[in-house]
């Protein structure tokens, strides 16, 4: 019998067996070994392993250079618009050198300092700019953003005095520097503070630092991997997270990139960019920018920014005078402010601080025996700083205050990449602070005896913008954080009566109206006789014109004008100029309305700037991350009274300066500069004051209300003078020669007792403003000479003689009846609207108990002089 074989199938790995006789197939089937089928499965695993393995790498790699490349640009568009420039936070406006102003070096230097430029050569896409100084010639590189290019200006000073500004080819008018920052992307206030280079970072400092936080900086690329795993390690041995693996320049990505929210994307956003931010800078540029921004606690009321100021702040020094054990401390806080900071938890911050000089010296970045020194050594701390040495913090509060209620609430801790730019002018406002103080020193030896501790307000404002450029709320912040320049309400006396009489101009009355300076009592329907007094019971006894009733105060005018013009059309038009409240009382022209003192300053730019309704501001704009301006301030310039009419109220107020109530500063200011200012005294002592650029308010009071028993010429107006003083001296812009005078106005001469044109034979006469409209041919014949055909005896009277006037019946207003709903209503109210006044919309109800008490008053809001 013959057999054939064939193949039965390759898959099972079996065989046919073919007869030749019977032609049987018999089928036989091989059985594959388990180890080689396991072999074979494995093979085939690691095959489809490696293929998913790979294409995962290819996709991870993409992945990370798609990521790398996204943070990447990130950090090069904060870069290329300037590190420095670009950090979110609160910022004061830009400030600007120009030719004639008054200063020094040193205070240039000072302020290029705190504006984030550095001494000697410096890369323009980290700091602000650079500087040097060559004798009394200081040379600055600012980078400008907007078109990529460095510009440079020579600054040039003979006598304390900027002689010339040039770029090198050009003579400049001006050079503008970056503004300051006043606050980081959190509320804290940021003391004064100088940008550090890395050479200026004390070699002890520097070693305790990175021994605290990230020894291996100098070596890793932005992460580090080892100091992960050991972080790991130590927190699964101590069952707790007590290291964490950031490195100092995660750290700084996430002080400046990023917010503080504890999350994987933020992880993941600061690992990238650390390792693109570390492409970009060189490890001591980063340790630099780190060692200027990290916050170390809060001393007092001043947030620490930074170890320069942590050395003034806690220790009281330079950071070259620092000890090993004082910048252990610094490196100690750093980790947490508020659990190592000496001054709060001294157990614990000398645990940290002798474990960094330990480490210190076991990686030999300090000899054993300095360290064991250091480490048995008292830890001297400084006294808090009476003195606040935060940065305008009074005003910090109020654009914080005011981005809030515009936005949403806590603006900062929400829009962390915006950088919002305020109107505060800093060196005005170091004026301002210096200028309270000195004040305030004055009067405390005066008032030492009475007990009394009297605060103080200066408010100046942009007249044009309504820009508040500077701004103290009061003695001391750490003191007291109320702020009596916003809200502190008060009476401003003689202040508020430049708007009376800005009614009555807008009602028809002219400066030239003369009314009689007497004792003069209103009688109103079913009402107790008014009847006001001037400052002292002092009377002229003659007629006067309104000039002269606001030069010399007289408060019997100043009603009897109101009473004229209608006491509601007053008190609408104080409405309009932003006061609030305001009742047609017939005390009200005396300022017994409530304001504060930021409400007065407001109030008074209309006269400066054209008759224009002002809306003070903090912000100037908020830039965002992508150098866009998501909001801009923008006034809306309503005219609340004709510019005519500011002028010619201007005119007035000159007067008071020249020749009334604070004749005093008539001058004080220099030749050049011309200023109007109105003095107040109710309680308080008040003097607003304006040239035709800056708009000041002094206020000097006590937060109880008490009486000061002082005017607001002996208080308020020196504190003015002081301050204005450094300001048109320093900052000549502010000052001006002459307030614009609009067209339709006309300078006249006029016999202050008749209000008509004053001839040689007029006894005496002033020069006032009015209308052309106004002008007559009408001279002045009460002081003509007797005509020949008259002769002199006691019988021989003058046709046109006209009455004494000295001698003034009561006003009575009649014809005023309002019909009182019953006998209790009837008793409470009055009317007061004059028989001889402009009508108004509707007759004003006057509140009974309120004329009483206002007669019954000791205070001096009617005795203004």
């Amino acid at each position: 019998m013959s057999t054939a074989i064939t193949n039965f199938g390759k898959t099972y790995g079996g065989y046919q067996v073919k007869t030749a006789n019977t032609k049987k197939v018999v089928q036989f089937v091989r059985t594959e070994p388990t180890g080689t089928k396991i072999f074979r499965l494995a093979k085939k695993t690691l095959f489809y392993g490696f293929l998913l393995s790979l294409i995962l790498t290819i996709a991870g790699v993409a992945a990370f250079f798609y990521f790398y490349s996204q943070y990447s640009a990130i950090v090069d568009s904060r870069i290329n618009s300037g590190f420095w420039h670009s950090r979110a936070g609160v910022y004061s406006a830009p400030f600007v050198l120009r030719k004639d102003q008054k200063t020094t070096p040193e205070n240039v230097v000072e302020l290029l300092r705190r504006a984030g430029y550095v001494e000697g050569a410096a890369k323009d896409e980290i700091w602000n700019g650079n500087f040097s100084v060559n004798g009394e010639t200081i040379e600055i590189n600012t980078k400008n953003y907007s078109t990529g290019k460095t510009e440079t200006a020579q600054i040039e000073l003979k006598n304390n005095r900027i002689a010339s500004i040039t770029d090198g080819q050009n003579t400049l008018d001006e050079f503008k520097i970056e503004p300051e920052l006043l606050t980081g992307r959190t509320e804290t206030k940021r003391g004064r503070n100088h940008v550090l280079k890395y050479e200026d970072i004390p070699q002890n400092l520097r070693n305790a630092i990175l021994t605290a936080e990230d020894r291996r900086f100098f070596e890793h690329r932005g992460i580090d991997p080892q100091g992960i795993l050991r972080a790991i390690s130590a927190n699964y041995q101590k069952g707790a997270i007590r290291q964490g693996g950031s490195t100092i320049t995660q750290q700084l990505v996430k002080n400046t990139f990023l917010s503080p929210e504890r999350s994987f994307s933020r992880k993941f956003s600061e690992a990238f960019l650390s390792l693109a931010l570390e492409r970009r800078m060189l490890k001591e540029e980063i340790f630099t920018l780190y060692c200027n921004e990290i916050y170390l606690g809060q001393y007092g009321l001043t947030g620490i920014h930074g170890v320069e100021q942590a050395a003034r702040a806690y220790f009281d020094k330079d950071l070259k005078d620092l000890t090993l054990e004082e910048s252990a401390a610094i490196a100690a806080m750093i980790k947490n402010p508020t659990r190592f900071a000496p001054h709060k938890n001294a157990a614990e911050a000398n645990m940290r601080r002798e474990w960094i000089i330990a480490k210190m010296a076991e990686l030999n970045l300090v000899p054993a025996q300095e360290a064991e020194i250091a480490a048995k050594s008292e830890l001297k701390l400084a006294k808090p700083k009476t003195n606040n040495q935060t940065v305008a913090p009074y005003f910090v509060d109020s654009a914080t205050k005011e981005l809030n209620e515009k936005f949403s609430t806590d603006y900062l801790n929400t829009n962390f990449n915006n950088r919002i730019y305020t109107t505060i002018d800093t060196h005005l406002q170091n004026l301002a602070e210096q200028s309270v103080s000195r004040q305030l020193a004055a009067l405390d030896k005066v008032y030492a005896k009475s007990g009394l501790k009297m605060q103080a307000t200066l408010i100046a404002i942009d007249p044009q913008t309504g820009h508040i450029l500077a701004m103290v709320g009061g003695r001391d912040y750490n003191d007291s954080q109320f702020n009596r320049a916003t809200d502190a309400r008060r009476q401003p006396g003689s202040t508020f009566k430049p708007f009376v009489y800005a009614a009555a101009l807008e009602r028809g009355m002219t400066p030239v109206t003369v009314y009689n300076d007497a004792p003069m009592e209103f009688q109103f329907y079913n009402q107790k006789n008014y009847k006001p007094a001037n400052y002292g019971d002092s009377y002229s006894n003659k007629t006067i014109s309104l000039k002269t009733a606001l030069a010399k105060s007289s408060n019997v005018v100043a009603v009897k004008t109101a009473v004229d013009a209608g006491l509601e059309n007053v008190a609408r038009k104080a409405g309009e100029f932003g006061f609030e409240n305001v009742e047609p009382y017939p005390s009200m022209p005396l300022g017994t309305i409530e304001v504060t003192p930021l409400q007065l300053a407001a109030a008074y730019c209309a006269f400066a700037n054209g008759g224009k309704r002002v809306e003070p501001t903090f912000i100037d704009k908020i830039v965002s991350v992508e150098d866009e301006t998501v909001y801009s301030s923008v006034q809306s310039n309503r005219q609340i009274i004709n510019p005519r009419t500011a002028y010619m109220i201007t005119d007035m107020l000159t007067a008071v300066v020249e020749r009334g109530t604070a004749s005093k500063a008539d001058g004080a200011l220099g030749k050049d500069v011309v200023f109007a200012g109105k003095t107040g005294s109710s309680k308080d002592g008040w003097f607003v004051g304006y040239t035709p650029n800056l708009v000041t308010v002094a206020w000097i009071g006590v937060d109880d209300n008490e009486d000061i028993r002082a005017t607001g010429g002996e208080v308020a107006l020196p504190l003015w003078v002081d301050f204005m003083k450094s300001v048109v001296q320093t900052r000549p812009e502010f000052g001006g020669e002459s307030f614009p005078m609009p067209k339709g106005l006309i300078e006249v001469t006029i016999d202050p007792e008749t209000g008509m044109t004053a001839d040689s034979y007029c006894p005496q006469s002033e020069k006032v403003v009015v209308t052309s409209g106004m002008v007559s041919g009408v001279r002045c014949f009460k002081h003509q000479p007797m005509p020949d055909s008259y002769t002199a005896s006691n019988d021989a009277v003058p046709n046109y003689q006209i009455p004494n006037e000295t001698v003034v019946q009561p006003v009575v207003y009649e014809n005023t009846e309002i019909e009182p709903k019953n006998e209790a209503e009837s008793s409470n109210k009055e009317s007061v609207q004059p028989q001889n006044s402009v009508p108004a919309t509707r007759k004003p109800e006057i509140k009974k108990t309120f004329v009483e008490d206002y007669e019954n008053q000791d205070s001096k809001s009617e005795k203004e002089k």
